[in-house]
């Protein structure tokens, strides 16, 4: 049976969509350096730069980014380290998500659209053909597309009771299109609630996502 070997992430965001316009004109920079400090501790050095429909913020001590993207309502907070899967600590990160949550919508009683969890990472299958035509042989049905077909990937879309996710499987290429044994794995779970949920609450769903996922892919690869 094949296994998931060395899974490595690549990043993990979280997104708010707000129901209206972002106004961040009372915000200062120190309001958003603040939160990733306390957070993070002094080792953080978050730099902010403001643009007339963006605001980011990075710091490369721990790679997080805050994109706040002012025409699109949207804000998109990411943890952009590379790291072993299962070594991820998400402690920090979750309280970095619900304080730039509190500073923007401050006052608002139900500011989001929606929110979502994107978790995503590199793995190895330890398959002797590489993963492009593992995923084909045990995905892909026979098309009517021109050409040979040398390898596929998946997209699953689930509901569960309180969320609805989105996996997406694809093998990663290297030079000239060619399949390797890796694979790309990207989940985006799909919240419709109109506020984020207490910082307890948000590091407990991103946790239980994030350490679901293995499982899930698992399940997948094995089941025929």
């Amino acid at each position: 049976m094949p296994e998931i070997i060395n899974p490595k992430t690549r990043q993990i965001n979280v997104t708010l969509v707000s129901n209206s316009s972002i106004n961040i004109e009372s915000i200062t920079d120190a309001d958003f350096k603040n939160q990733v400090i306390d957070a993070y501790g002094t080792e953080a050095k978050p730099s902010v730069s403001r643009f007339p429909d963006m605001v980011l913020l990075f710091d490369p001590t721990f790679q997080l980014s805050i994109n706040i993207f002012i025409n699109e309502k949207r804000v998109i907070i990411g943890d952009n380290r590379i790291t072993n899967y299962s070594e991820r600590n998400l402690d920090e990160f979750a309280r970095v998500v619900s304080g730039i949550n509190d500073v923007i919508f401050k006052g608002r009683e139900d500011p989001l659209l929606a929110y979502g969890i994107n978790v995503t990472f590199v793995a190895e299958l330890s398959v002797e053909e590489d993963s492009a035509v593992f995923l084909k042989d045990h995905f892909f049905q026979p098309s009517r597309l021109e050409g040979k077909v040398y390898g596929s990937g998946i997209r699953i879309i689930s509901e569960e009771e309180t969320h609805k996710n989105d996996l997406r499987i694809d093998p990663r290429l290297g030079n000239n299109l060619i399949p390797t044994k890796a694979i790309v794995v990207g989940q985006n779970s799909h919240f419709s609630d109109n506020k984020l949920p207490t910082p307890s609450e948000i590091k407990n769903q991103i946790t239980d996502i994030y350490g679901e996922i293995p499982n899930r892919l698992d399940a997948l690869i094995n089941s025929s």
